[in-house]
């Protein structure tokens, strides 16, 4: 359990540290990258598409990998013809993964509380901070492409952030936490 625990955390760090790279360079050029992210998505989205259509037989059990295709190949190409559209999908999907990555830290920081771990405070306090990011970024998802990406990539930084100094409090109390989950 330790073992999984602790490759959980390290991936988490990776991920949080690409986060923040990725927060730095939309900050620092927002509209080149959300047009860069737009053109990208939409041509992942065609070739998945096309990928799904051509896997596709008469066999019942796979009729769903037709029309999973036909509406990734349409989203793609729409999202290539208004690349702008991005400007509201992005923030409400990353308020989610905000949201349901904090209550699972939210979780584990009332558990450190309960062992007595003193660093648990930090640890929920970080947490409720990035809750209230991806709430922001859900109900105010259409602020303007340039000032939402901008905002986007403040709050990538403020999340990774904060994550990453939950996740070494996780891992400092990684032996109390895999002995509480055994």
């Amino acid at each position: 359990m330790l073992k999984k625990f602790n490759s959980f955390i390290n991936m988490s760090i990776i991920t949080a540290v690409l986060f923040l790279l990725l927060g730095g360079v939309i900050v620092i050029f927002p509209s080149t990258s959300l047009k860069i992210i737009s053109y990208f998505l939409a041509l992942i989205l065609i070739i998945i598409g096309i990928s799904l259509i051509l896997k596709s037989t008469s066999s019942f059990v796979f009729s769903d990998f037709i029309t999973s295709g036909i509406l990734s190949l349409l989203l793609g190409i729409i999202l290539l013809i208004y690349p702008k559209m991005l400007n509201i999908i992005i923030p409400i999907i990353t308020g989610v993964w905000f949201i349901v990555s904090s209550i699972f830290k939210i979780r584990l920081s009332l558990v450190l509380k309960k062992y007595g771990v003193s660093s648990w405070l930090w640890a929920i306090i970080l947490s409720i901070l990035t809750i209230i990011c991806g709430v922001l970024l859900i109900i105010n998802p259409n602020i303007g492409a340039l000032t939402l990406t901008t905002i986007l990539g403040m709050l990538f930084i403020v999340y990774s952030i904060s994550d990453i100094i939950d996740l070494i409090i996780f891992k400092k109390n990684a032996n109390t936490i895999a002995k509480i989950f055994k």
